[in-house]
């Protein structure tokens, strides 16, 4: 599924698309520009680090879909259940 911006409205919904290698990460190093469409470093991101946003700044609700999962990402600021 692709990266949701509404209720029942995604940016793309197609298989392969640049939002499938993004992992969530409760202290993201990306972040999602609506406005643009496109996702954009929040800081110099090293070769081969992860790349990761908040899916919670995007998703509207992971639960209808059984996408909700537990972060362990293991910051001290973890956000837990990500629904």
């Amino acid at each position: 599924m692709g990266v949701q911006v509404w209720s029942d409205d995604y940016l793309d919904n197609s298989l392969d698309t640049i939002d499938d290698y993004f992992s969530h990460s409760c202290v993201p190093n990306t972040k999602l520009n609506f406005s643009k469409a496109r996702f954009e470093a929040l800081r110099d991101i090293q070769p081969g680090e992860e790349i990761g946003w908040n899916y919670l700044t995007s998703e509207y609700d992971l639960v209808p879909d059984k996408e909700d999962f537990d972060c362990k990402c293991g910051v001290e600021t973890c956000l837990g259940r990500i629904r």
